[in-house]
């Protein structure tokens, strides 16, 4: 490949068919962006704006190009006419033949257009705003002879046009802010970032200014959970870009799936939509996970391989399983070329899975000094030319990007069934029974939905800027290390509430699938950082990137080998099969999300010592925040900041319990003492141990440090404790006892100040 060869023209996908290109002499050369036919030319558009006529002389296999116009946005052709938007004011201008001298301006009183499509109907006009623009006949759905807004379509910013043989289809990004006296959105003023327009969410491209976040700057925690909620409107901007259809629909075009006549815009069920294109009857639409959809009459233009489960003609958007990772599609009038990401170029008329052309990467210096506009594409075609844009692609990252594309396909399905069983869950809100525990159950498992939902729009902002980073390469921009901490935090959120909710049974099989999901993607975040970090790819990384590049790494090795270890471990299994198989409802008043059985005396015995001849000795249970044990009546549970554990044995006691003072473990609280013994040294080890590592957790210590005495914390007593019933203290403590600077409130007494042992 030449040093100066940006673009490569075939006939077909073979590089026998390798045409030469002849431009003027005073152009300078740039990638296409769109391609037409007019009459027995072509017109290619380039980057810079420059609109080219080229003359294709197949028996010398040479294409000759001359300048028609500069400074255009966009362009389209139908019959012998050619429509054009000039950049400089966004005004349509037409010309017969694309003859230099009879352009017709268009719609005078009309600027600020920046995209144009045009089919037997009529003409269709995008705005710098999203708006959408008509004139013509499409049936019942339009018919008008002055150039008219679609209404229809006006809450939605639309993306890009496309247009068939009586039909048009364009994709559509719902990005207008809620706000009514109803219904209003809570992030309506924190949002508020494009400047033209303070009634819609800013693009996703803007999110590292919007936010003020900068790649290396280490961020507190609550800086990180506030940005949360409001970037994950963006990703969920992304997976909510649909795409709506109008005109005939009688050989399926619509996708509406059926032939019957709509007399209004139609909305396509697919979602996640980057690209669409169109063909004579027929369209795709490539999602940004890499999977590619097609409707309408492919009868001319389908392979059988496809497997699209009929003859070609299919009315509902369908995917393409031939091509499972799919990076570029492009459509002629009959005929559809598909670029995957192992860098091959297909023909779908093709059956052939060895019929393919090998994508060339561009290197690096050749767009050297040239902005590379990220709405680029990387193909072109009409019916009888190929047109390839060489990109400088990351070849080194294409097999990571392959695994991102698969985490959020297998993710999709569950995240659409999530939304649909979410959205009936809030219209029918609780059962009327649910209150205290099943509440707060029922909101924990609503919660981890939640969780997954927010994540996986996240994943949608890191795939498109991981997209964006194949050809620029600009690793600051990269959302999967400059959203680290975001995303980090989500993680350790969703494995949280998993394990909390598994502990209740409340997670079902396809809940296990979704956090699997997930946890595989973190060996991909691994590899990344690694490859970046290694790669030879001539780029030297700066100091502040490779740290952050080694602080993500290590803290996802960390997620993986330490946080998952611990949280699905022993613990979850153990207070999951502890409530499976609790039958005493007395227990069931602290079933919380949150709680973890640590130790049970069914499993490892402990007994009172002082218990009447005729009772047996109460089941002690230690939980991760508070030590229980079960009396006749009640379960008895006393927070663990307020629990002190001694070993301490006086002369009384030796001589009392002769041998069992041995095991003896003395437990105090606030309202009472506990005299317990083991059966054997190491169940009294077991514990001892247990029970001083919670107290010390719940106290916010480390394991090596000693047992504080003095304590402040809040404590309630019970009816039990006759003295104090009902009264709350909050304040200092000493062994049990109220000790040092407190408030005491009880029905008949009130009383702040200074406590005595």
């Amino acid at each position: 490949m030449a040093a100066t060869e940006l673009v490569s023209i075939y006939c077909d996908l073979s590089e026998e068919s390798k045409l030469s290109i002849l431009f003027p002499e005073v152009y300078e050369p740039s990638c296409g962006v769109k391609l037409r036919v007019l009459g027995e030319t072509h017109i290619l558009l380039d980057a810079n704006g420059v609109l080219l006529q080229g003359v294709h002389r197949a028996t010398d296999k040479v294409i000759e190009f001359c300048c028609l116009e500069r400074d255009v946005t966009d362009f389209d052709t139908e019959g012998n006419f050619i429509f054009c938007i000039k950049s400089d004011s966004g005004t349509v201008h037409r010309s017969r033949n694309g003859s230099l001298e009879e352009w017709t301006h268009l719609f005078a009183d009309r600027e600020g257009f920046v995209g144009v499509c045009c089919n037997n109907n009529g003409i269709l006009l995008l705005a710098d705003d999203g708006r959408l623009f008509v004139q013509g006949d499409f049936g019942t759905v339009f018919n008008c002879d002055q150039l008219t807004e679609v209404h229809e379509v006006k809450q939605d910013c639309v993306q890009e046009l496309a247009a068939g043989i009586d039909f048009a289809i364009v994709s559509l990004q719902r990005r207008t802010k809620v706000y009514s006296s109803i219904k209003k959105d809570i992030l309506f003023d924190q949002c508020v970032f494009d400047e033209k327009n303070f009634a819609i969410y800013g693009d996703w491209r803007n999110i590292f200014e919007h936010f003020n976040i900068h790649p290396y700057r280490r961020r507190e925690s609550y800086e990180v959970s506030a940005t949360l909620e409001e970037l994950s409107i963006y990703g969920q901007i992304l997976h909510q870009t649909g795409i709506a259809s109008f005109g005939k629909v009688n050989k399926g075009q619509l996708g509406t799936g059926d032939h019957i006549r709509r007399d209004k815009i139609h909305q396509l069920n697919v979602s996640n939509v980057a690209k669409i294109a169109s063909g004579c009857d027929y369209s795709s639409a490539l999602a940004i996970d890499g999977q590619l959809f097609f409707w309408g009459d492919m009868s001319k233009n389908q392979a059988i391989s496809w497997k699209l489960g009929n003859a070609g003609n299919t009315s509902t958007p369908t995917v393409c399983t031939r091509f499972k990772h799919v990076l570029d599609v492009c459509c002629g009038n009959f005929q559809t070329y598909v670029l995957t990401n192992d860098l091959k170029l297909y023909d779908i008329k093709s059956s052939s899975d060895d019929a393919w052309l090998s994508y060339k990467v561009a290197s690096p210096e050749m767009h050297q000094g040239k902005a590379i506009d990220e709405h680029i594409p990387f193909m072109l075609a009409s019916d009888s030319l190929l047109v390839v844009n060489h990109l400088p692609v990351r070849q080194d990252v294409l097999k990571i990007y392959n695994k991102e594309q698969a985490t959020l396909q297998a993710l999709l399905k569950h995240i659409k069934e999530m939304n649909s069983k979410n959205g009936a869950k809030q219209r029918g809100g609780l059962a009327p029974g649910a209150q205290g525990s099943e509440s707060s159950v029922l909101l924990s498992a609503k919660y981890f939905y939640r969780l997954c939902t927010t994540l996986f729009y996240l994943l949608l902002l890191r795939m498109q800027s991981f997209r964006t980073f194949l050809v620029h390469q600009d690793v600051s921009r990269l959302v999967s290390i400059v959203l680290h901490d975001e995303i980090y935090l989500l993680y350790q959120r969703i494995l949280q509430c998993f394990c909390d909710n598994e502990c209740l049974s409340l997670m079902k099989a396809s809940d296990q699938q979704i956090l699997q999901i997930y946890l595989d993607n973190v060996q991909v975040q691994i590899d990344l950082a690694e490859l970046l970090l290694t790669s030879d790819s001539g780029r030297v990384l700066d100091e502040p990137t490779e740290t952050a590049l080694l602080t993500m790494k290590s803290e996802w090795l960390r997620f993986l080998n330490e946080e998952v270890s611990e949280q699905m471990g022993n613990l979850t299994k153990q207070t999951k099969d502890f409530w499976l198989r609790e039958e005493n409802a007395k227990w069931l008043t602290l079933k919380e999300p949150h709680r973890r059985v640590i130790l049970d005396s069914y499993d490892v015995p402990l007994k009172l010592l002082d218990v009447n001849i005729f009772s047996s000795s109460p089941r002690f249970v230690l939980f991760n925040d508070v030590f229980c044990y079960s009396s006749s009546l009640q379960v008895i549970q006393y927070p663990l900041k307020l629990v002190w554990i001694t070993t301490e044995v006086s002369d009384i006691q030796r001589s009392r319990y002769k041998e069992k003072h041995r095991y003896m473990i003395t437990i105090v609280t606030p309202e009472e003492t506990l005299r317990c013994h083991t059966l054997n040294v190491a169940d009294k080890m077991r514990w001892l141990g247990v029970l001083k590592a919670q107290v010390l957790q719940c106290l916010d210590k480390q394991t090596h440090d000693k047992q504080p005495l003095y304590r402040y914390a809040k404590y309630t007593y019970s009816d039990r404790y006759e003295r104090l019933s009902g009264s709350r203290y909050e304040g200092m403590w000493l062994i049990g006892q109220m000790d040092g600077i407190g408030s005491l409130t009880g029905a008949d007494r009130s009383y702040n100040g200074e406590f005595y042992h």
